[in-house]
């Protein structure tokens, strides 16, 4: 409605398919119902998007975020890894369909139609995946979020600052058992 379009190939093609994705009916139909699975992603990514502006971060950083905001996050990359499987149905069926942008549009990038012209389907798992890489999900139901090592250094240097705490507690609690012999009696902190 803002940007319509005045060329008359577009719109000939957008003609084209709507009326492939009529003709079949029955790809279409389970494609709404898997649709309907799926939550808003857009609006989901936008309120991600929204909580690191008003951080005034360009990362999430794991000090100054709630783990029900990560919690979320978590739950769009999975949401965005049932993708691929949603649009199965679509890219079997792109050799029957007409329109031309919409078979670009069920075309990975890697690959060209049969004139060279490039597809225009992101990989976007590459990026889902780079970003899953830097947290470990930890806990009995996997719902504990944990920066992997070398994500915020500020966190690294609080988990080293931990771990030579508690060594030096062990330390201690090993040099008090000496002395009292640990007679049968675990002493434990």
């Amino acid at each position: 409605v803002a940007a319509p379009l005045f060329d008359v190939d577009q719109i000939n093609d957008r003609l084209d398919s709507v009326e492939d994705l009529g003709e079949c009916q029955s790809i279409r139909d389970s494609f709404r119902v898997s649709l309907k699975k799926l939550p808003d992603i857009e609006k989901r990514v936008s309120n991600i998007y929204y909580h690191s502006i008003k951080q005034q971060t360009n990362a999430i950083y794991f000090e100054n975020v709630s783990e029900k905001k990560l919690a979320a996050f978590k739950t769009l990359m999975n949401n965005l890894h049932s993708i691929p499987e949603l649009l199965e149905s679509l890219q079997n069926h792109r050799e029957n369909f007409r329109a031309k942008r919409l078979v670009r549009l069920l075309t990975p990038e890697s690959e060209s139609l049969s004139d060279g012209t490039p597809g225009l389907l992101p990989d976007y798992l590459s990026e889902v995946e780079r970003f899953e890489s830097m947290v470990s999900w930890q806990g009995k139901e996997k719902s504990i979020p944990v920066p992997c090592r070398g994500i915020d250094d500020q966190y690294d240097a609080a988990e080293e600052r931990v771990r030579e705490v508690r060594d030096e507690l062990n330390s201690c609690l090993d040099r008090i058992r000496a002395r009292f012999g640990n007679k049968g009696k675990k002493i434990a902190f």
